[in-house]
């Protein structure tokens, strides 16, 4: 927010420069994984009971950016959005 005084304006563009080494990809991918954990503690705030799985999916998918999410509650999985399950 300080930075960008206000914070992120959808549908805009920000461009960071500096001297190389200054921590630009740094700075980026600590935003990255601010706005990933907002929106898991987003998913999880909204899961009481496996009932609730679909419907949080469902909302979470609805958040500006987020392309697919996965909630497991119990022996329950819920995927929804671009995510490919990998069994390793």
């Amino acid at each position: 927010s300080r930075v960008l005084g206000g914070g992120i304006v959808p549908g805009s563009v920000v461009l960071v420069s500096g001297d190389p080494g200054i921590g630009k990809s740094t700075l980026l991918i600590q935003l990255c994984a601010a706005l990933a954990d907002a929106a898991a503690t987003a998913l999880g705030n909204r899961l009481k009971s496996p009932g609730d799985i679909d419907r949080a999916l469902e909302e979470t998918l609805g958040i500006p950016g987020v392309l697919g999410a996965a909630a497991v509650m119990g022996e329950v999985l819920g995927v929804a959005g671009e995510l490919e399950l990998v069994k390793t």
